[in-house]
C-alpha cells in the first residue's frame, strides 16, 4: 500500500484507455493505451485475446512499465474481460428458445440428415 491509498484517496493514474471504433461486426473491444499527462505516448493496444479468453495488453516495442503502470494495465484488462463474459452470458441466455429437451431432438435429427447425405 503506498503513501496516497493510506491516506484515503487513489493515486492519480498516468495511463489512459481509449476506445477504438472497429465497424459493425467486431464483437468484442479494443483500447489504445497512452501516457495520461503531457504529450500522449502510445504504449500498446488491449484487445480480445481468443488463445486465452480475455483482454490481454500488447505492447509496443521498446517500451517499459513499472508495477504501478502494469498493475494499472492488468486491472484494465481484467474488469473489460468479466465485462465482455457478462455479455456473452447475456446474449447466449436471450438466444435459447427451446427447452434442453427440443434442442437435443433438433441436434439428433440435424445429425441423422448430415449421415445420409
Amino acid at each position: 500500500m503506498d503513501k496516497s491509498e493510506k491516506r484515503g484517496f487513489a493515486p492519480k493514474s498516468f495511463l489512459r484507455f481509449t476506445a477504438i471504433e472497429l465497424g459493425p461486426g467486431r464483437e468484442t473491444s479494443h483500447w489504445l493505451v497512452e501516457i495520461a499527462c503531457g504529450t500522449p505516448i502510445t504504449l500498446g493496444m488491449i484487445w480480445w485475446h481468443s488463445p486465452v479468453g480475455c483482454y490481454a495488453f500488447f505492447p509496443k516495442p521498446d517500451t517499459f512499465y513499472e508495477k504501478t503502470c502494469l498493475r494499472e494495465i492488468a486491472n484494465f484488462c481484467e474488469r473489460q474481460t468479466e465485462t465482455q463474459r457478462g455479455k456473452g452470458l447475456r446474449q447466449a441466455e436471450s438466444e435459447v428458445t427451446a427447452s434442453p429437451n427440443e434442442s437435443f431432438a433438433v441436434g439428433l435429427a440435424a445429425k441423422a440428415a448430415a449421415t445420409k447425405a
